[in-house]
C-alpha cells in the first residue's frame, strides 16, 4: 500500500514525506499511531516542543527502509542498526522542529481548500478517475491515520517545502552571470593528443634483486603488520531459541480461554460529524448557529454536512467517519461521542482541529475471535513468549558462568540441554579491518582489541543488539611487526617497476615535446612510434567526446600565442597523467573564447535555473545554521 501511495503521489501531495508513516501497527502497536495515543518520553525539545522517542524510532525506521531500498545486501548490516540510524535521524527531526518553529513565528499558512483540493486529487485515493471516500478512509487507516491528522500531516510538510521554496523564488541571478556562464559553458577548444601506454614499458621494464633489497631497507618501517587477534567466542540470539521450542495445543488452548476471560467486548460506535474551521473574525459562530437552526428546522445531517464540513474526506459521504472504540479520535471529540444516543446530536464540540457536530449513527459490539482465528498468532506470541524466558534466563547464566572462565566450553555446556545446543566458536586471525560477521561490530571489534581481551581476561556479556548477545575470549594474538623481505618482494617490485615505466614515458613525452617545438607534427611522430594518436576539433566544455581526463585537462590549459615569437607559447603541449597510469601528451591548437553566444530560451532559463538554484541552496543551508544556534534545543533523553 505504502508503495502505492509513493508511486500515485502527485500536487502537493508529493511533499509529503512517506517515510514516516511506514511504521504501522506490528511495529509499534496500534496506539502509537492514533493522535490521542499514551505519552511518549521527549528525548529532545526544541524551542518547548518536544520530539518522542515515537517520533525517533519512526524517523529510524524510516531511514532504515530507504537505505534498503537504495542499498540492500551491498551494505553491511551494521549500517542498518540503530546505533548507526539514530543519531542523524534526530538530527534531521531536531533541524525539522527548528524551522517548524521560524514558520510558526512567521504565521506562514496553506488554506484548508487548497489542501482539500489536493487530497481529492490524489490518484492513490481515486476509482476510476473519482474521488473515493472509502477508498480514502481505508488507505489512512492502514497506515495509522484518520482524516483529520493526515491533513494536518500535510499541512505542515507543505508549510515547510513552502518556507524553503521561499528562498528558490527569491534567489537571483544578474543577466551578466548567466551571459558569463553561458560563454564559458560554449568556449570551444581544438587540440591533438597521443597517448603513451604504460604497458607496454611495463613489459620492457626489469627490476633487479640489489634494487628491491635497497629499497625494502630504506622503507621496511613502512611495512608493519595489522594486529591481528584470534579469539573463541560464544554467541546467544534470542531467534535461534524460538526454533527449538514446541508450543502443544493444550497450552494455546488455555492461552486462548485466558483471553476470553478477561476479554471486554469492546462498543464500536459509528461517527458522522461537521467539521467548521475557527476564523479570526469570529464568522464560524454564525455558521454553527445557522447549522444548528437547520438542523432543528428538520434538516438531513448528512445534506448539511455536505454543504458544510471543512473535512474533504467525510463531507461528500455526508460527514460520516466510520467506527471508534474510543481510540480513534481526539479526547475531546471521544468523550462528546459516548455521551450521545443513537441518532442524537451533539452541541459544537471545540479541539485542535476546529468544531465539530457530531452525531451518533449507531452501535455495535465487537466479538472475540475464534480459537481457529486466534491459533496462529497465540502460537506466535507463545513462543516469544518462551522464547525470551529462556534467553533472559541463558542471558544471566551466560554472565554468571562467563565472568573469570578460564575457556568458554564449559560455559556453552552450561547453557544447553537437550533441546538447544549452544556452541563455542573460533575466529581465526582477524585484524580489525577483516573482522567479519558479528566481529564486525563496534562494540565487539573495540572489545577484541582492548587491553582486557589482550591480557587473556574472557570479556563482559556484550549485547549487540535486543536479543542477541556475544562473549569472547583471546587465543592468540599477533603484534604488528615489520614484514620480511620476501613477503615484500613482489609488491615492491611492481612498485618499482612502475615507476621506472612512468619515468620512461615522462622522457619519452619531453622527447615528444622538443621534436614539436622543432615543428614536427605530432600526428607523424606518433606513428612512427606507433601510437595511439586523436584530433578534437572545436569541442565545447561539457561535450561527451574524447578522453574526459584529457577534455577537463585542456580548458586549463593556456591559451596558444599564435603570432608570438615564443615557440612554447606558440605551441602549447603538455603532459597529462592518466588513472590508467598511461600518459597523453596534448597538442592545443586553438582555445576560443566565446565573446558572444547564441543560445536558445530554453538553455538560458536552464542556466539560469542552476544558477539560482546553486545560490538559494547555498542561503537556505546558512539560515537553518543560524536559526539552529538561536535555538532552545536540548536533549534530555540522549546519553552524553
Amino acid at each position: 500500500m505504502l508503495q502505492n501511495m509513493r508511486d500515485n503521489m502527485q500536487g502537493i501531495v508529493a511533499y509529503f514525506i512517506v517515510g514516516l508513516i511506514v511504521v504501522v501497527f506490528g511495529l509499534f502497536g496500534a496506539d502509537a499511531l492514533f493522535l490521542d495515543g499514551g505519552q511518549q518520553p521527549g528525548i529532545a525539545e526544541v524551542n518547548g516542543k518536544e520530539i518522542t522517542e515515537l517520533d525517533l524510532r519512526r524517523a529510524v525506521e524510516s531511514r532504515r527502509q530507504q537505505f534498503r531500498s537504495m542499498f540492500g545486501d551491498n551494505l553491511d548490516e551494521q549500517f542498518y542498526s540503530d546505533e548507526y540510524l539514530r543519531e542523524p535521524a534526530l538530527n534531521s527531526l531536531i533541524q525539522r522542529s527548528v524551522l517548524e518553529s521560524e514558520i510558526e513565528n512567521r504565521k506562514l499558512a496553506v488554506s484548508s481548500d487548497f489542501i482539500d483540493k489536493e487530497i481529492v486529487s490524489t490518484n492513490m485515493f481515486q476509482i476510476e478517475g473519482k474521488f473515493d471516500v472509502d477508498t480514502y478512509r481505508q488507505a489512512l487507516r492502514r497506515s495509522g491515520y484518520t482524516p483529520l491528522t493526515y491533513k494536518r500531516a500535510i499541512e505542515s510538510d507543505y508549510l515547510l517545502n513552502q518556507y524553503q521554496s521561499a528562498f528558490m523564488q527569491t534567489s537571483f541571478v544578474t543577466e551578466q552571470e548567466v551571459d558569463f556562464l553561458s560563454r564559458i559553458q560554449h568556449q570551444k577548444r581544438t587540440y591533438e593528443y597521443v597517448i603513451l601506454p604504460l604497458a607496454g614499458e611495463l613489459e620492457k621494464t626489469t627490476v633487479s634483486d640489489e634494487e628491491v633489497a635497497a629499497y625494502y631497507e630504506e622503507h621496511k618501517t613502512e611495512y608493519v603488520s595489522e594486529e591481528q587477534v584470534s579469539v573463541e567466542y560464544i554467541e546467544l540470539r534470542k531467534n535461534e531459541l524460538i526454533s527449538a521450542i514446541v508450543v502443544s495445543e493444550e497450552d494455546i488452548e488455555a492461552a486462548y480461554q485466558e483471553e476470553l476471560e478477561v476479554f471486554e467486548a469492546a462498543i464500536e460506535r459509528h461517527a458522522a460529524h461537521i467539521l467548521i474551521e475557527e476564523q479570526d473574525d469570529g464568522s464560524h459562530e454564525s455558521t454553527l448557529g445557522t447549522i444548528q437552526q437547520r438542523l432543528d428546522g428538520g434538516e438531513e445531517f448528512a445534506e448539511l454536512a455536505r454543504e458544510y464540513s471543512a473535512d474533504v474526506g467525510s463531507a461528500d459521504s455526508g460527514g460520516d467517519v466510520g467506527f471508534s472504540s474510543g481510540d480513534i479520535f481526539v479526547p475531546e471529540f471521544e468523550e462528546a461521542l459516548q455521551t450521545l444516543q443513537v441518532g442524537e446530536v451533539s452541541e459544537p464540540v471545540e479541539t485542535e482541529y476546529g468544531y465539530h457536530i457530531i452525531k451518533l449513527l449507531g452501535i455495535q459490539d465487537q466479538q472475540p475471535p475464534t480459537l481457529e482465528e486466534s491459533q496462529p498468532r497465540i502460537e506466535r506470541e507463545l513462543k516469544d513468549q518462551m522464547a525470551e524466558d529462556s534467553y533472559v534466563e541463558r542471558l544471566d547464566l551466560l554472565r554468571d558462568q562467563s565472568y573469570g572462565a578460564g575457556e568458554l566450553s564449559s560455559v556453552a555446556e552450561a547453557l544447553s540441554d537437550a533441546d538447544v545446543t549452544i556452541s563455542v566458536k573460533q575466529s581465526g586471525l582477524v585484524s580489525r579491518a577483516t573482522a567479519a560477521g558479528v566481529l564486525r561490530n563496534r562494540e565487539v571489534n573495540d572489545t577484541l582489541f582492548s587491553e582486557d581481551t589482550l591480557a587473556g581476561t574472557t570479556s563482559e556479556v556484550i549485547e549487540v543488539n535486543e536479543g542477541h548477545a556475544v562473549v569472547l575470549r583471546l587465543l592468540e594474538h599477533k603484534t604488528p611487526e615489520i614484514k620480511s623481505l620476501e613477503e615484500m618482494t613482489a609488491p615492491i617490485t611492481e612498485r618499482l617497476k612502475r615507476e621506472k615505466a612512468g619515468e620512461q614515458l615522462k622522457q619519452m613525452a619531453q622527447s615528444i615535446k622538443q621534436r614539436v617545438y622543432n615543428e614536427e607534427a605530432l600526428q607523424i611522430i606518433a606513428e612512427e612510434a606507433g601510437y595511439s594518436w586523436e584530433e578534437v576539433s572545436e569541442i565545447e566544455r561539457g561535450d561527451a567526446v574524447g578522453e574526459r581526463e584529457i577534455l577537463n585537462y585542456v580548458f586549463t590549459m593556456a591559451k596558444p600565442a599564435i603570432h608570438s615569437e615564443d615557440i612554447e607559447k606558440r605551441l602549447v603541449i603538455d603532459e597529462v597523467p592518466l588513472l590508467s597510469g598511461d600518459l597523453a601528451v596534448v597538442l592545443l591548437s586553438m582555445a576560443q573564447r566565446q565573446e558572444e553566444v547564441v543560445v536558445n530560451e530554453e538553455q538560458l532559463d536552464r542556466m539560469q535555473q542552476r544558477l539560482e538554484s546553486d545560490a538559494a541552496s547555498s542561503d537556505f543551508a546558512s539560515v537553518n545554521v543560524l536559526l539552529s544556534d538561536q535555538a532552545d534545543i536540548s536533549r534530555p533523553g540522549v546519553a552524553q
